[in-house]
């Protein structure tokens, strides 16, 4: 679909450090496209970290008028934490349809783990599955250990939004793992 030809959608890429508060941090220094620039900055010189100004998803959203984000990309090399932190406001209301998000043992995932963020977006009402090559897997309400991994991508859906939810659920690996959560149906 070219979504230039819809006249009532808008698309806008911002590129930003989002984080669990409006203010500065502290960045590692790096090359243009070097993934790694990231709120880590411990054993880096003085001289090789940038100031920047960060801001939480609640504060963006309000200070650029945003009723709801449809769909939200979440990179943040091991902070995603942080920005749900900061987007609190924003998924209690659940004025974020859908997001996905990376997971990795690293950065703020170290004081954390994935059973842990998914169960509070579990309690937001949100449910959340594994990307896979083939589909997706839901663990939102049925975790098993097979999903302590090192990296993998997650989404996550409001259950507000049903038409969304039943859609996506329609996508799920059929596998042992896979199928320990009931199928999502349709209201």
């Amino acid at each position: 679909m070219n979504i230039s030809t819809i006249s009532d959608v808008t698309f806008k890429v911002h590129g930003m450090a989002v984080s669990d508060h409006t203010g500065h941090a502290l960045f590692r220094k790096c090359n243009a496209g070097n993934e790694v620039c990231s709120l880590d900055i411990s054993g880096v010189a003085e001289n090789a970290q940038i100031q920047v100004n960060t801001t939480s998803l609640d504060d963006f959203a309000d200070k650029n008028n945003l009723s709801k984000i449809d769909i939200l990309k979440i990179d943040t090399e091991g902070y995603e934490p942080l920005v749900f932190r900061g987007a609190q406001r924003l998924l209690k209301e659940h004025r974020i349809r859908l997001f996905i998000f990376e997971y990795l043992k690293d950065g703020v995932w170290r004081n954390t783990s994935l059973e842990v963020e998914i169960a509070k977006l579990v309690k937001l009402d949100y449910v959340c599955y594994m990307i896979g090559k083939t589909g997706v897997i839901r663990v939102s309400k049925c975790w098993n250990d097979k999903f302590n991994v090192n990296h993998c991508n997650l989404l996550c859906v409001s259950a507000k939004d049903e038409r969304l939810l039943f859609n996506i659920d329609q996508m799920r690996v059929k596998s042992s793992v896979a199928t320990t959560c009931k199928t999502i149906s349709r209201s």
